[in-house]
């Protein structure tokens, strides 16, 4: 009997080793653009980190000075990498619970049986991971386009989203929501109720510039 099954566990493992080799050509090709594209960066970026490079001469091993610099608060390096630490701190902090913890609160909700619309709200949620990453950026560079973004033209705005400071933009006094009826009454020339003074021959003594009155006559 433990023959028996030492033969067939000899030849089970004699398959799965043949499954892997027969396997082998078609994971190679994604093992070897990750590995030059991936792996080997990696390991070179490691190597550099302990080198001096000007990218033009042989790199000059330098050991952990590098890694010194970071805590001399009189070099360059010292405020660049403190500031990205805080900002990679703070993506972590914000993007963490809107991609994890509130995605999984959704999904625990909408498990639940007889929940009246839950096969719906599954699908609006499924939809935008099945559109490519380049398309939505383009969608949305779309929407948030200065001169004919979908979202400037709904609220009649003339804010550079895209830009360097969009906050600041949008917080100008310039760019109230304006709604079509505004700017056509701001525009509009106004009468003049002033009177028109006596013994006048022309219309220019007028106090506003747009009063089409005329001289009455004597």
């Amino acid at each position: 009997m433990s023959k028996t099954s030492t033969i067939g566990s000899a030849k089970s493992s004699m398959k799965r080793k043949n499954s892997i080799w027969h396997a082998l050509p078609y994971i190679a090709p994604h093992f070897i653009i990750f590995a030059v594209f991936g792996i080997i960066p990696i390991i070179f970026g490691i190597g550099l980190a302990f080198t001096r490079w000007n990218m033009v001469g042989a790199p000059k091993f330098v050991g952990l000075q590098n890694f010194a610099k970071i805590f001399d608060p009189s070099t360059y390096f010292y405020s660049i990498f403190w500031r990205d630490l805080g900002h990679t701190l703070l993506f972590v902090l914000v993007s963490v619970p809107l991609t994890i913890i509130v995605p999984l609160l959704l999904a625990v909700a909408l498990s639940k049986k007889g929940l009246k619309g839950a096969g719906l709200f599954q699908a609006i949620f499924y939809i935008p991971g099945l559109i490519s990453i380049a398309a939505g950026a383009l969608v949305w560079r779309m929407v948030f386009n200065s001169q004919f973004g979908l979202l400037n033209t709904t609220f009649h705005t003339d804010i550079n989203w895209l830009g360097k400071n969009p906050v600041s933009a949008a917080t100008s006094s310039s760019t109230v929501p304006r709604s079509p009826a505004w700017t056509r009454a701001s525009t509009k020339p106004r009468r003049s109720t002033e009177p028109v003074r006596s013994g006048s021959s022309s219309p220019s003594l007028c106090r506003k510039s747009s009063c089409r009155c005329s001289t009455p006559p004597s």
